[in-house]
C-alpha cells in the first residue's frame, strides 16, 4: 500500500502557498527558529476548519499543556494528535510538512484519522507506507490514507529546511546521494541569501523564490531530457 503522489507541473513560475499549507509551514519555521526539528502539522475537519495544530518541540522544555517537549517523541504530528479526544476522525485530514515517520504513522491509525497529506519526503522512513501489508485486515481497514509527497517549490522548501537542520545539528544524517547533494547546494544558496534569518516562513519563501524556482525548473528540464 503506497502513498499517492500528485504529478508535477510542466513549468513552475512562482512559489504559492495554498491556504491549508500556510499554517503548517509557519509552524515548521517556528520549530526551526527554536532549534527543534522543522516540522509543522495541522488537523482539519471535513469542513476545512482547524481542529488542532502541533509542531516539533524536541529541544523545548516549555510547551503548551498536553503536548510533548524536550524529548525525541515531541514530533509535530504527535503534538497535534494528542489534542484529539478518543473518537473516530475518518473525515479529518492531517497536513504536515514532512512525511510521517513510523511513530506518527502509527499514531494516525490509533487516532483513526482518515487522511494525512504531506509536502516533503523523508527518505529515512521510506517504506512506512507499506506497513499495512503486514497487518491484519482489521488494522488495514481503517489505516490512514497517505497523500504525498507533493511536488513543486513549496515541498522542496520544506525538504530544504530539514537538510539545513541536519547540516547544523546532525551532519552525519546527510548522505552523499545526488538528491541530498543537490539539496545541500540549494541550502547553501538560501543561507547566503539570508533566507534562514527571516522571521516567518512567508518572508523566507518570498526571499527564496528565485532559488527555489531555478532549482525546480532545472530538475524538470533534466527529467524531460
Amino acid at each position: 500500500m503506497s502513498s499517492t503522489r500528485p504529478s508535477a507541473q510542466r513549468y513552475i513560475r512562482s512559489v504559492n502557498i495554498d491556504p491549508e499549507w500556510r499554517e503548517p509551514c509557519e509552524l515548521a519555521w517556528e520549530s526551526l527558529t527554536t532549534g527543534s526539528f522543522p516540522v509543522g502539522a495541522v488537523i482539519r475537519d471535513a469542513a476545512g476548519d482547524v481542529v488542532a495544530v502541533g509542531r516539533n518541540r524536541r529541544v523545548e522544555s516549555t510547551v503548551p499543556p498536553g503536548q510533548l517537549g524536550n524529548t525525541a517523541l515531541a514530533h509535530a504530528e504527535m503534538n497535534a494528535l494528542a489534542q484529539l479526544p478518543p473518537v473516530a476522525y475518518h473525515d479529518h485530514t492531517l497536513y504536515t510538512t514532512l512525511e510521517p515517520c513510523l511513530l506518527c504513522t502509527s499514531a494516525l491509525r490509533i487516532c483513526r484519522v482518515g487522511e494525512v497529506r504531506y509536502l516533503a519526503p523523508d527518505p529515512i522512513w521510506d517504506g512506512v507506507a507499506d506497513i499495512p501489508t503486514l497487518l491484519s485486515e482489521q488494522a488495514r481497514r481503517t489505516w490512514t490514507r497517505r497523500v504525498g509527497p507533493l511536488t513543486g517549490p513549496l515541498a522542496t522548501f520544506c525538504e530544504a529546511l530539514t537538510v539545513h537542520w541536519y547540516l547544523r545539528h546532525a551532519p552525519h544524517m546527510v548522505s552523499d546521494h545526488q538528491r541530498d547533494m543537490e539539496l545541500v547546494t540549494l541550502v547553501e544558496t538560501l543561507r547566503t541569501a539570508g533566507v534562514f534569518d527571516c522571521p516567518t516562513a512567508t518572508d523566507a519563501l518570498n526571499l527564496a523564490d528565485p532559488a527555489l524556482l531555478a532549482y525546480e525548473n532545472a530538475n524538470l528540464s533534466r527529467s524531460e531530457d
